[in-house]
């Protein structure tokens, strides 16, 4: 059986992306993110309630305006981060 979508966000690739943006910022905790993302709730989390839940846990661990931070600073991550999160899920 084909494993949930919701599966896509895995430890290692959110370490990888949360990796990527430490280079950028230096203030960026990698540990706290991935605690805070891989909260008691996430295991009961479907794949839209991830998506939200890691985009806010961004915007909570990246300092300075949120908006500003990702369209110019980290603009490249984007796609960074969509290569991470799909590489070898649909192989």
């Amino acid at each position: 059986m084909a494993d949930q979508l919701k599966n896509i966000y895995t430890k290692e690739k959110l370490l990888a992306v949360a990796a990527a943006i430490s280079k950028q910022d230096t203030h960026f905790n990698v540990k706290i993110f991935l605690h805070s993302v891989f909260d008691a709730s996430w295991e009961q989390r479907e794949l839209k309630d991830r998506m939200h839940h890691i985009a806010a846990t961004l915007h909570e661990n990246l300092h300075g305006n949120y908006k500003k931070v990702l369209f110019n600073k980290y603009v490249y991550l984007f796609a960074a981060v969509a290569i991470v999160l799909c590489a070898g899920y649909y192989v």
